[in-house]
C-alpha cells in the first residue's frame, strides 16, 4: 500500500510540475505580447509626433517666406506655382486703352480670353515685360500664378 501511495504522490507532483510549466510557459507569451505591444504603440506614438512635427515645420516655412536651404532655381519654380497678393496686385500699373493711342506691345488682344481690348477697358502692363492684360483676366491669373502667361517671366515687385 505504501507503493500506491507513493506512485500516487509522484504522480500527482508531475502533474503539478507540469502545470507550473505550461503556467510559465503562458506568463513569457504574455509579457512578450505586452512588450510586443508597447514597442508597437511607442513606435506609433513616434511617428505620429514626427508626422506633426514635419506639418508644423512645412506650415512655418511657407509662410516665413524663401526656403533657406533652397537653390535660387528652385525658389524661382516655387515663386511661380504661387499667387500674388491682392495688395501686390495694386502695385501693378493699369492704364486705360485707347485705340488711337500706340501702346507698348504689338498685340491688340488679351492673351489671356483671346477678347480684344475695347476703347476705355482697364489694363494691366507687367513691369518686367510690358505684356498687356485685362485686368480682370490678370488678376484672376495672379490669384494661383506669380509669373506672365505669355513669357514667364516671374513678377517681381520692388
Amino acid at each position: 500500500m505504501s507503493t500506491g501511495y507513493n506512485v500516487w504522490v509522484r504522480s500527482k507532483h508531475r502533474n503539478s510540475s507540469s502545470q507550473l510549466n505550461n503556467n510559465n510557459i503562458n506568463n513569457n507569451d504574455s509579457i512578450s505580447n505586452s512588450c510586443l505591444l508597447i514597442v508597437l504603440a511607442t513606435l506609433l506614438f513616434a511617428l505620429l509626433i514626427a508626422l506633426v512635427l514635419r506639418a508644423i515645420i512645412r506650415c512655418v516655412l511657407r509662410h516665413n517666406g524663401r526656403f533657406p536651404f533652397e537653390s535660387a532655381e528652385a525658389s524661382l519654380a516655387r515663386l511661380s506655382s504661387n499667387g500674388l497678393d491682392k495688395s501686390e496686385l495694386t502695385r501693378i500699373p493699369v492704364i486705360v486703352y485707347e485705340q488711337r493711342q500706340k501702346m507698348l506691345s504689338a498685340t491688340a488682344d488679351c492673351p489671356i480670353c483671346l477678347g480684344e481690348f475695347q476703347q476705355g477697358e482697364k489694363l494691366r502692363i507687367l513691369p518686367s515685360c510690358n505684356h498687356e492684360f485685362h485686368v480682370h483676366c490678370i488678376d484672376k491669373w495672379f490669384s494661383s500664378h506669380s509669373s506672365c502667361p505669355t513669357c514667364r517671366q516671374i513678377l517681381f515687385l520692388v
